[in-house]
């Protein structure tokens, strides 16, 4: 078998790809104070012309701070209910990705 021959001449641009997501980030609420043996709940929205893609919380003593709903809100934001179980007040925060959706 003989050598490879050189390259060939570069190919014709491709079609456009789909539309993506761009401009991702992670954002968080302020935080949010749970008292005692209580429920509370939180949100935090999206910057300007970005769309929730996901979320959670966080806080400062799981295993007493019992997280009941987290899920999205009006597709540029995130909500949590969560319920504090123990003897003192205790804190958690909302978290959401957010990005840019072209479509």
């Amino acid at each position: 078998m003989g050598d490879p021959g050189r390259a060939g001449k570069p190919g014709e641009s491709g079609e456009p790809g789909p539309p993506g997501i761009s401009d991702y980030q992670s954002v968080q609420s302020d935080d949010v104070d749970v008292a005692a043996n209580s429920t509370q709940g939180g949100s935090v929205r999206c910057p300007q012309d970005t769309k929730v893609l996901g979320g959670g919380v966080t806080s400062d003593r799981f295993g007493e701070v019992i997280v009941n709903r987290t899920a999205p809100n009006a597709g540029d934001s995130w909500a949590a209910t969560v319920t504090n179980t123990g003897s003192q007040t205790r804190t958690f925060n909302v978290l959401a990705i957010c990005a840019k959706v072209d479509s």
